[in-house]
């Protein structure tokens, strides 16, 4: 039958397995075939004693010293039976090695009593340096994400979700963008210290165009091309007007096509800017060429000296702005079908304010024909 823990530690502790002959009166002995039936004996012994001293460990009893004892008592207890066997030498050492788990224990290595709300966390020594103490747990996505917590355990996949928070909106100081998203489209445009920016996107043929210092850029037409405006078609009229000239505009050329003035009269363009049309403060001059000559001078208009005949007028007149709100006019062209006359001239003119309409219209009489302007 099994032995017990009394049975067994009383007899280790009084030799009762020795290496003498087996006899009725020495019946432990291993001599005379004895170790037939003590060896197994002895090696449960040393099981059943093993066996209380790591449960005596693991409770923390404070019975090292008795554990201590039983293990070198059944060590003794094997080197008096001589036993060599690889049987006793594991069992000695396994109780050996539970002497050991229980002086440890009883140092203070103790293990914290756990439960179910436990789960999933950690041991780690407690601040006194003597024992050890259930840890926090695993951080939640949300600990993860803030990065402040010092003390709960991080899995790969909370790493993760920390380093796709950190890296959406980086500030511009930490080396990201300070943004989450941007225009589709868009060119990123660089806003100091604060998030960088991104321009709406352009449509097709669009550049992006510096607005000056300190502005963000755009996409805009190409530009370097002229604007025409709508053409106008005189029929006996004595005037023309185009309005709604943009600011900006550098440049305006004023067309004449198959265009006639009858009743002896010039031709006379008026410019004017948001307060009216100006007649006054022109020097101006106009000259045809032909066999003879003709000179017409004006300082309340740009004339074009066409009047000599009444014949069909193709040419152009020119403003260039030479700056702020002062102009420069040139004008050119051919008069007459069979007889042809050159008209050509020039002059200046500063507007109160920025040009924004320019008026054609007669001297005498009447102009049928076409005209038009184009600016940039």
């Amino acid at each position: 039958m099994p032995i017990d823990f009394a049975t067994a530690i009383s007899r280790l502790l009084a030799g009762y397995w020795n290496a003498e002959s087996q006899t009725d009166a020495n019946p432990g002995g291993f001599g005379n075939n004895g170790h037939k039936e003590n060896l197994p004996a002895l090696a449960e012994a040393l099981g059943v004693v093993g066996s209380d001293v790591a449960t005596k460990a693991g409770a923390a009893s404070g019975s090292a010293d008795d554990a201590a004892g039983y293990a070198s008592t059944a060590s003794d207890a094997a080197d008096a039976a001589g036993i060599s066997a690889g049987t006793a030498a594991g069992a000695a050492t396994a109780a050996a090695y539970a002497a050991d788990a229980a002086a440890a224990s009883a140092a203070g290595l103790n293990m914290p009593a756990v439960s179910g709300p436990d789960a999933l966390k950690y041991l780690r020594v407690n601040s006194e340096g003597d024992g050890f103490e259930v840890g926090a747990g695993v951080a939640s996505e949300e600990e993860a994400e803030a990065g402040t917590d010092t003390l709960k355990l991080m899995t790969p996949q909370r790493v993760a979700q920390a380093i796709a928070a950190l890296v959406t909106g980086l500030t511009v100081a930490k080396g990201g963008t300070g943004a989450a998203t941007f225009t589709d489209g868009g060119v990123l445009v660089g806003n100091g210290t604060g998030a960088v920016q991104a321009t709406s996107a352009g449509t097709s043929g669009q550049v992006l165009t510096s607005n000056g210092a300190g502005v963000d850029p755009t996409f805009e037409d190409v530009g370097g091309g002229f604007t025409s405006a709508t053409k106008q078609t005189a029929s006996s009229a004595f005037s023309i007007d185009f309005s709604g000239i943009p600011s900006g505009v550098s440049v305006i050329v004023l067309q004449f096509d198959t265009l006639t003035v009858t009743g002896g009269g010039d031709l006379r363009v008026t410019i004017g800017d948001s307060g009216g049309l100006e007649a006054s403060g022109y020097r101006a001059t106009s000259i045809y060429i032909r066999t003879t000559t003709g000179v017409i001078v004006s300082t309340s208009a740009f004339d074009l000296n066409v009047g000599v005949a009444a014949a069909e007028f193709h040419g152009h007149l020119i403003l260039t702005n030479v700056s702020g709100n002062s102009w420069v006019a040139t004008h050119l062209g051919s008069l007459g079908a069979g007889t042809q006359y050159v008209i050509a001239g020039g002059g200046h003119k500063t507007l109160s304010g920025t040009l924004d309409r320019l008026r054609v219209e007669v001297t005498a009489g009447n102009m049928s024909g076409d005209l038009n302007i184009k600016y940039q």
